[in-house]
């Protein structure tokens, strides 16, 4: 079976619930996880294509974490506040805006009569990225049943302490002295308290879909893969090394919060669907309860 199929499967108690009683009282929030490269974004939008088709009652819409990027004047503003914090000098955990990510989530649970949704669009200046005006995002009307938001760290769980972060992070420099390298300890104590502040958005999960790997750095070659990918159709890309060090900027938080998932899946009725390499489901668990 794949992805999608195992995650359907899963979903099938809990949208035949919701559609004996569609469009009333708080949506159904599902949330999905799986590192760049994985399929997530794929699976979540043939999940709003297909849910409806299975059961016509549901209104569904889906977006992700990306679309909350700060604008490109605030993540510059943010950028130059932290000359010696390359973990925020561009897109990365730390520069969404919250504020607007939470107002969103909590309309959607209480009043549930429409939203609008920013829409990131990140070929911006020169890559860097930028929002789109307001008249450009996606504007929801009416009341939803199901909401559907993915990222690629969503569900990530911080380190109660900072010494427990950094007793991590030393054993990760040793590993990986390219990757780490110009990112200081007071870097990782700020990425662990930037990441806490994101845990207040998986409290409106209802239910969790973990996209795991058999080993992280299956991500490597996933988004070497998407760029020949780009290259073949738009003529121009990145170099398999300007990837890698692109890759490289991330992996610090997949290094050190990527374990935490399981917290997370303990939380929540839950799947965790195993991919390897080539994204063929290895091997899958979950816990569901109504």
């Amino acid at each position: 079976m794949t992805t999608y199929e195992k995650t359907i499967k899963f979903l099938t108690p809990f949208l035949a619930a919701k559609s004996i009683n569609p469009s009333s009282g708080k949506p159904f929030f599902l949330g999905i996880e799986g590192p760049q490269g994985s399929g997530k974004t794929t699976l979540s939008r043939t999940l709003a294509k297909e849910i409806p088709r299975l059961y016509p009652k549901l209104k569904v819409i889906a977006f992700s974490m990306d679309d909350f990027y700060l604008t490109y004047e605030k993540q510059n503003k943010l950028a130059n506040q932290n000359p010696d914090n390359i973990l925020l000098s561009g897109r990365f955990l730390g520069t969404h805006d919250l504020d607007l990510l939470n107002k969103c989530m909590t309309r959607l649970s209480k009043e549930n009569d429409g939203v609008d949704i920013p829409v990131y669009d990140k070929s911006k200046h020169d890559g860097k990225g930028d929002r789109l005006p307001f008249m450009n995002w996606t504007h929801i009307v009416g009341p939803v049943d199901v909401v559907i938001f993915e990222g690629w760290f969503n569900g990530y769980r911080s380190y109660k302490e900072s010494s427990d972060v950094l007793k991590q992070w030393k054993v990760l420099k040793f590993q990986h002295p390219i990757a780490c390298e110009g990112i200081s300890d007071n870097n990782i104590v700020r990425l662990n308290q930037d990441l806490a502040e994101y845990e207040c958005i998986w409290k409106f999960f209802d239910a969790f879909v973990g996209i795991t790997t058999d080993n992280i750095e299956n991500v490597y070659k996933w988004r070497l893969q998407q760029e020949h990918d780009l290259i073949k159709s738009a003529g121009s890309g990145m170099t398999d090394k300007e990837v890698h060090r692109f890759v490289d900027r991330y992996m610090p938080g997949y290094w050190l919060f990527y374990g935490s998932l399981g917290l997370t899946m303990k939380q929540f009725p839950s799947i965790n669907v195993c991919i390897d390499e080539k994204r063929n489901v290895i091997r899958c668990s979950s816990r569901s309860h109504l």
